[in-house]
């Protein structure tokens, strides 16, 4: 029931209400709890800066509600969720502005729910705030850093950078960043913490990804079976990509044929990529999905060996 409809039933007028913001539940107003509303939301939006995002416009490129106002949402796992504000509340939203808002997935307040999937990454927990601490030499030198453009405020590109006296210099110029850049920090990554980290019993064998540094991999130990092209050995060729021994070969099979048009020796393997010539002294490598591909002799011989 609205509060006119209320009025209208039990025969009181808008006029004795007065200021209907006003109105309390005997511990809160309505605009009590749409300022709070406002600053909760704000608070998520910053914690979660990157997935955020606000625009005075809508995704039609009107303005919304005539002017006056914007539209401020986070996207979750489970779709947008937005708000309208006052201008007057837009610098508490420190996130990515746009020239219009993102078109709207069709969300009502029953979606509220979808802000319950959000969730940091494990490695949150080691991005410092500059607000809340620096790195101080000799512990720290060059640092991992979050950064957010000036002064629009939008995020920048992670950098790596070192604080001198004060101001933040980059790897890949010689003046401060905000100057050169046009970027300022907001973050820096903490490695010290992982070190500690790594000292106490919960932390054994867990693997933490850092953000923008590559992850080192190890390839599987797989043995597989091959034959060198050389153009010629067409019946060891045959028997192995068809597995079969005792038939007449062709030009063609499932999974090649011969053209030597598109190239010298003719044979065109037939991927799970799609078609690749294979050159006079490529080996044909048999994968462990039986599929079979061309590989270049260098490559071969630094990837594999005879077992």
């Amino acid at each position: 029931m609205t509060i006119k409809e209320l009025c209208t039933k039990y025969g009181i007028s808008l006029e004795e209400l007065g200021d209907v913001g006003e109105i309390s539940d005997g511990y809160h107003t309505f605009n009590s709890l749409y300022q709070q509303r406002c600053i909760l939301f704000a608070a998520l939006c910053n914690t979660f800066k990157d997935l955020s995002w606000k625009s005075r416009k809508h995704s039609d490129g009107e303005e919304c509600f005539g002017g006056g106002w914007f539209i401020v949402g986070i996207d979750t796992q489970k779709g947008s969720y937005t708000y309208h504000y006052e201008n007057e509340f837009w610098d508490l939203f420190k996130c990515q502005e746009l020239e219009v808002a993102k078109e709207w997935d069709g969300h009502t307040d029953k979606d509220v729910e979808r802000l319950l999937s959000l969730k940091k990454s494990e490695y949150e927990y080691y991005w410092i705030p500059v607000t809340e601490r620096l790195p101080k030499k000799p512990k720290y030198d060059w640092v991992l850093v979050k950064t957010e453009f000036v002064p629009e405020g939008g995020s920048g590109v992670p950098h790596v950078a070192e604080l001198r006296n004060g101001i933040w210099y980059c790897d890949c110029c010689d003046g401060p960043m905000e100057d050169t850049l046009g970027l300022r920090v907001v973050a820096w990554f903490d490695m010290q913490l992982i070190k500690d980290a790594e000292l106490k019993p919960e932390f054994l064998n867990k693997k933490l990804h850092i953000p923008n540094v590559p992850i080192k991999y190890r390839k599987k130990p797989v043995i597989i079976e091959a034959v060198r092209w050389d153009g010629k050995n067409h019946r060891e060729m045959w028997n192995f990509l068809t597995g079969k021994t005792d038939d007449y070969i062709s030009s063609s099979g499932d999974n090649f044929y011969i053209d030597h048009e598109k190239v010298n020796g003719g044979l065109i393997i037939k991927t799970l990529e799609g078609e690749h010539i294979a050159s006079v002294g490529d080996y044909i490598i048999k994968g462990i999905k039986d599929e079979f591909y061309p590989c270049k002799p260098d490559i071969f011989e630094q990837t594999y060996e005879e077992v």
